[in-house]
């Protein structure tokens, strides 16, 4: 033992069963002949990593007889690689955690992220559907043939959550808005900006002009490419496309409505706001 091209750590015991003989010779790797008394035992510490052949010449009473041996010798460890997201990230609950094993005489991989043991086999993705919210300590082990083992911890933020609209301008159901009005959407937590600003429509159709964030990525103000028209019902759209900094989607569409004011005399009020500020007895415009 161990049986012929097995794959063991160095200084690992080759023991030889030879019947008929109290002595032999070996030849490791096509070296020099060393001779053995029994029992014969050959410690591989003289070998190197990788595949080595053993020789043995043994000679009694009926002849000499000659056999091979090969076996790999393998002193390293399986390496474990995280490939993404990074380690520490923030990530969304349903990613896929990418890693990378490698390693020539590789048995076999585990992970666990604090329950039960799952195999792993290549490409050694891990699917995070399911997951709980919060961080998350992920291990992965790997054992390889020679019983190298390598173990590696992975922890994660997980964020589930799916954001929402927390307040809009111009409120919904609002009167007599500016014509010339900047819209304004607060979100319930960081977004991606990008995402966000493509699932943002607006009816009667108007020009979007230019997207400000605030630095925590929660508030979007939007400015018009042109005054919107008077006295007309418009509905803003917030679409499903909108997403959290970490790829979760709003769970559905986030729509508020406002009129625009109706300025007959053009004095830049509404009609309902027209006024006299000179005292001249006439409404100003």
């Amino acid at each position: 033992s161990p049986v012929n091209n097995s794959v063991f750590q160095p200084g690992t015991i080759v023991y030889l069963n030879v019947f008929g003989s109290t002595r032999l010779n070996v030849s490791l790797n096509g070296g020099p002949w060393v001779e053995h008394l029994a029992p014969f035992e050959i410690d591989t510490d003289v070998g190197s990593d990788g595949p080595n052949t053993l020789d043995v010449n043994s000679t009694n009473a009926n002849g000499t007889s000659i056999a091979s041996f090969e076996f790999t010798i393998d002193s390293v460890g399986p390496e474990i690689v995280l490939v993404s997201p990074a380690e520490g990230s923030k990530v969304r609950v349903g990613r896929i955690l990418d890693f990378n094993v490698t390693d020539d005489n590789l048995a076999s991989v585990n992970y666990t992220n604090g329950a039960s043991s799952i195999n792993m086999t290549a490409p050694f993705d891990v699917d995070t559907a399911g997951w709980p919210n919060g961080l998350v300590a992920v291990t992965v082990k790997a054992v390889d043939l020679a019983g190298n083992i390598a173990t590696e911890i992975f922890s994660f933020d997980f964020d589930g959550i799916k954001p929402t609209v927390s307040s809009v301008t111009p409120a919904n159901g609002s009167m007599s808005v500016r014509v010339d009005s900047q819209l304004a959407i607060q979100f319930s937590e960081p977004m991606n900006e990008s995402a966000a600003e493509s699932a943002l429509s607006i009816t009667p159709a108007v020009g979007f002009g230019a997207f400000t964030w605030n630095t925590g990525a929660t508030q979007l103000s939007v400015t018009l490419s042109a005054n919107m028209t008077q006295n007309t019902r418009y509905r803003v759209s917030v679409s499903t496309l909108a997403k959290d900094a970490v790829g979760n989607a709003m769970n559905s569409t986030y729509r508020w409505e406002f009129t625009t004011w109706l300025d007959t005399d053009g004095d830049g009020l509404p009609n309902n706001h027209d006024q006299d500020d000179d005292g001249d007895g006439q409404m100003d415009g």
